[in-house]
């Protein structure tokens, strides 16, 4: 768990082997050059349902994940 200093919103981890493969699959199949960090947020919440489902546990740390730093 880690908890963002500036928002004070706490998420859950998912483990290191999950992020891995959320992250790896998000550079490989959706994100281009031009990508910007709400991009990036859209393009890892589809990696995250693809692997583990939309409604999973994964799926919802990433996009609190995203929400603790600011990007929405």
């Amino acid at each position: 768990m880690g908890t963002n200093r500036t928002s004070g919103i706490a998420v859950d981890g998912i483990g290191l082997s999950n992020a891995e493969k959320i992250a790896y699959r998000t550079w490989v199949y959706y994100l281009h050059p031009s990508s910007n960090f709400k991009a990036a947020r859209t393009a890892s919440l589809q990696a995250a349902a693809d692997i583990y489902g939309a409604g999973s546990a994964e799926s919802a740390a990433t996009a609190l994940a995203w929400t603790a730093v600011g990007v929405n």
